[in-house]
């Protein structure tokens, strides 16, 4: 079974990543798009094998050459390249992404029982006047978005560590 957020490597991109130049070209294009010849200044190789790198490396749907009607044609990492060379980023996107939606309702729902409380807003869309003076409003509206924003901070930080955490390791990993 495969884990969400996995790439599939078949054969041919195998082959195309044991090679050391082609691995290069892969770390020098995720700083930027390239040229050939920013490509082959950086890397200290001649055009026709860079040439022949990129075009396995295309073939294999791990570079995307685009030629945007002028001299140069750029040379950029795929999505699978990417996700080749960041395996975590997406997760952190996705985890990212949750808390601050989450973070975000907190305040919403603080701001909106705040400006009934002061009376800045009549609570006739939501609830009529339940609200007035409806300890709901006084407590438990408070308090649950005192905690979503608590766990999207918890969250949030989860997030991160797990971003800036080396290779292999776990944010919590089982005692031995």
């Amino acid at each position: 079974m495969q884990e969400e957020g996995s790439v599939t490597l078949d054969t041919e991109s195998m082959k195309a990543l044991s090679s050391e130049a082609r691995g290069r070209i892969l770390r020098a294009l995720d700083e930027k798009k390239m040229t050939l010849s920013d490509l082959s200044r950086a890397l200290e190789l001649s055009k026709p094998t860079l040439k022949e790198h990129l075009a396995k490396l295309e073939s294999t749907q791990l570079v995307r050459k685009a030629d945007e009607g002028r001299k140069w044609k750029y040379y950029s990492l795929s999505r699978k390249a990417r996700q080749i060379l960041h395996p975590g980023l997406t997760r952190f996107k996705i985890l990212f992404s949750f808390s601050l939606s989450m973070i975000v309702l907190s305040v919403l729902m603080m701001l909106y029982v705040w400006m009934i409380r002061t009376g800045t807003l009549e609570d006739t869309i939501l609830l009529g006047c339940y609200s007035c003076g409806n300890p709901l409003y006084d407590t438990f509206i408070p308090m649950f978005a005192t905690l979503l924003a608590i766990f999207g901070l918890i969250v949030m930080i989860y997030a991160y560590r797990e971003l800036k955490m080396p290779e292999g390791h776990e944010v919590l990993s089982p005692p031995e």
